[in-house]
């Protein structure tokens, strides 16, 4: 049995001269991850996971204070002495970047060579200082109802806010975009 980690080859020319089914070669190749927020600073304690083409979990690593992970060496295929014909490839790979407080990203990943995967991650809108007032002061059923709040993106994209009022879990919204 063989690992090849980072090594370029002729596929086609693999042979395996004195056994059969019970020879492998595997090829691998390096991965590394960068993680930064949409001002390309590095973003650390982002959880960075890969699952193989079969949705088996490979890795999950957390990045450091510049925003990467331990290199990974993920496998590309398998190949067993009974020729070219006979790959168990475990590519694709889906990796996923996600962070409290920020969106998620995904990307798919067909290993061909060492890859550099950068994700951008989009800090989450905050809204905050929620107040909820009734038109007459006392809560009545027949009174109207306001809500207040504060609203904020570290990242200064611009945030709407929508608000669904609800009575007995049924929308009394009328859709009325800005």
């Amino acid at each position: 049995n063989m690992s090849f980690l980072n090594v370029s080859f002729n596929k086609s020319r693999v042979q395996f001269s004195s056994c059969m089914f019970n020879c492998t070669l595997e090829v691998k190749w390096y991965l590394d991850v960068n993680v930064s927020d949409r001002l390309n600073g590095p973003l650390q304690s982002a959880n960075v996971s890969g699952t193989n083409r079969t949705e088996y979990l490979i890795f999950s690593e957390l990045t450091n204070s510049q925003g990467i992970i331990l290199r990974q060496n993920l496998t590309d295929y398998l190949q067993n002495g009974s020729g070219e014909l006979n790959k168990t490839f475990a590519s694709n790979y889906t990796v996923n970047a996600s962070r409290n407080s920020y969106g998620n990203q995904s990307k798919k990943l067909n290993f061909t060579t060492n890859t550099i995967l950068n994700f951008s991650l989009n800090s989450l809108p905050v809204v905050s200082n929620v107040v909820l007032n009734s038109s007459s002061g006392l809560n009545l059923s027949s009174d109207d109802l306001n809500v207040y709040y504060s609203k904020s993106d570290l990242d200064n994209d611009n945030v709407t806010v929508i608000t669904n009022w609800y009575l007995n879990s049924t929308s009394l919204t009328v859709l009325n975009l800005p």
